[in-house]
């Protein structure tokens, strides 16, 4: 039993770390790579990495758990921006709705299917995965991810339409004229790029990884 607990908590840690290199290396692209622009709107989405590979070495408990703490942090961030940039929207029934469909389209969607890795873990490897189930794991990530890509610029073009001059959706779009199919174009491409990048970064890890997973082995409860 106390051996359990051990194995669990050094799985925990495990997952916080990567938790953490998630969100350094988002702060790192935020400004850099992606010039500055919203995490909820960033091109690059390289850390995904982190939360994927928690699927394949823990299973999908820790993948479901360690996505949602991701995301609650994440919430919790963007709603102290947006009381402290927006205040005059933190009273508002309505962008508070709109609040909710943002977080739903933009992190709660693309970001919980990344933990869909989990259902391809397996407990007697010499490797984390092979290839086919990191071909479908990727493969699912990139439909959710483009799907929710697209209910949210419906929900864009919709609202910003709607009212241009207080939209809380206007943050989105900067100063440049509104283009569904540049808003489309943009959003197929960021995922398309960001997950064969990742897919590429998987293998590399995995090859590294091959016959060397005693340790993750014997942190394996029975």
């Amino acid at each position: 039993m106390l051996n359990d607990q051990k194995k669990t908590l050094q799985k925990i840690i495990i997952t916080s770390f990567l938790l953490f290199l998630t969100f350094s290396l988002e702060l790192i692209f935020r400004y850099t790579i992606n010039f500055g622009t919203a995490c909820n709107y960033s091109f690059f989405k390289i850390e995904l990495l982190f939360i994927i590979l928690i699927g394949f070495l823990f299973g999908f408990k820790y993948s479901f758990f360690a996505n949602l703490t991701y995301l609650l942090i994440h919430y919790s961030f963007e709603r102290f921006l947006m009381d402290f940039f927006l205040p005059e929207h933190s009273h508002n029934h309505d962008h508070h709705g709109l609040e909710l469909k943002i977080f739903l389209y933009r992190f709660f969607l693309p970001y919980l299917a990344c933990c869909l890795s989990g259902l391809f873990y397996q407990k007697k490897r010499n490797q984390l995965f092979k290839k086919w189930p990191l071909v479908i794991t990727l493969t699912i990530i990139s439909i959710v991810q483009i799907f929710s890509s697209i209910l949210f610029i419906d929900l864009l073009k919709n609202e910003f339409f709607q009212d241009q001059n207080s939209s809380l959706l206007t943050r989105f779009v900067s100063d440049w004229k509104y283009s569904t199919g540049l808003n489309v174009a943009y959003s197929f491409l960021s995922v398309v790029i960001n997950n064969l990048i990742i897919g590429v970064l998987l293998y590399l890890i995995n090859l590294r990884l091959k016959d060397k997973l005693e340790v993750l082995d014997n942190l394996q409860t029975n």
